[in-house]
C-alpha cells in the first residue's frame, strides 16, 4: 500500500470509528484503531513533499471529532456511573430501615 492509498485508508477507518462511536459500539473501537494506526504511520513515512495535504487536513478535522466524541462519551460515562452508585447508595440505605 502507497502512502496515498494509506491515508486514504485512514480516513476511511476514521469515519467507521466515528460511526461505531455514534452508535456506542464500542467493542469494535480498538480492532479498528490498530488498522487506523497502522495506515497513519504508513500514510506519513513518506516525504511530506509526497503527502497528500488536502487529505492529510481532512484526516487532521476527522481526528478531532473523534477526539470530541470520546470527550462525550467520557463524560457520559462517568455520569451512568455515578447514577448506579447512587442507586446502590440508596438500595443499601432502604434495605437497612426494613
Amino acid at each position: 500500500m502507497n502512502n496515498k492509498e494509506a491515508l486514504e485508508q485512514a480516513i476511511k477507518l476514521t469515519d467507521e470509528i466515528l460511526v461505531v462511536l455514534q452508535d456506542q459500539n464500542l467493542s469494535k473501537i480498538d480492532i479498528l484503531e490498530a488498522q487506523r494506526q497502522f495506515c497513519i504511520d504508513q500514510a506519513f513515512s513518506s516525504l511530506v513533499g509526497k503527502i497528500d495535504l488536502i487529505k492529510s487536513m481532512h484526516l487532521l478535522k476527522l481526528n478531532q471529532e473523534v477526539v470530541e466524541k470520546l470527550i462525550v462519551l467520557k463524560i457520559s460515562i462517568r455520569h451512568q456511573q455515578q447514577t448506579v452508585s447512587n442507586a446502590g447508595k440508596a438500595t443499601k440505605a432502604y434495605q437497612k430501615n426494613y
